[in-house]
């Protein structure tokens, strides 16, 4: 059945819509909501229902449902796309922030899928692994500053440049006794 253009602002729809995306955590969020449509599939309907019952229950019994850490990639994912471009430290450690975040989820949703099995579906669809931010956090400190030891090279570099800043102040110092 084709519906008119106009159908979701007659029934108020556009409103809901604002509302809803109030309530996003994330960018992605806000055009996830962007991209719904009306629907007339009962069963579509049926089951997008019992998820919202499952988290409507999550919020109401006060659960610790993983609610932070979202960030949007989808910036990232274009800029390393292009041969040459990379991620900065800060991005590394918010994507492995957000890493962490989606796998937290999957974990809650699969030791409650036999409470909400409609949200559990849905963490089965996730193929995220702890190896990739295990490996961010290896090279990225809590800071979001590359570790010393994210290469031998690299700490070999920064222990030259500390020594070299710890003899140049040492001159200074000692240059500033000879002028006193």
């Amino acid at each position: 059945m084709i519906f008119p253009n106009t159908l979701e602002n007659k029934l108020g729809v556009d409103q809901i819509r604002l509302r809803l995306k109030s309530y996003c955590l994330s960018v992605a969020g806000a055009e996830w909501v962007d991209r719904m449509r009306f629907s007339a599939d009962a069963d579509f309907i049926k089951i997008l229902l019992r998820q919202n019952l499952e988290f409507r229950q999550i919020l109401e019994k006060s659960e610790t449902f993983p609610s932070q850490h979202f960030f949007d990639g989808e910036d990232w994912l274009k800029r390393i796309s292009l041969e040459g471009n990379y991620l900065e430290a800060e991005e590394f450690l918010k994507l492995s922030q957000a890493l962490d975040t989606i796998l937290a989820c999957k974990n809650f949703l699969v030791k409650t899928k036999e409470i909400y099995p409609q949200l559990h579906q849905l963490a089965e669809l996730v193929s995220v692994t702890s190896e990739l931010p295990q490996v961010i956090r290896a090279k990225i400190d809590d800071r979001g500053t590359v570790k010393d030891a994210a290469s031998p090279e690299l700490g070999r570099i920064r222990k030259k440049l500390r020594d070299e800043q710890s003899r140049l102040r040492k001159l200074a110092d000692q240059l500033f006794l000879n002028a006193v």
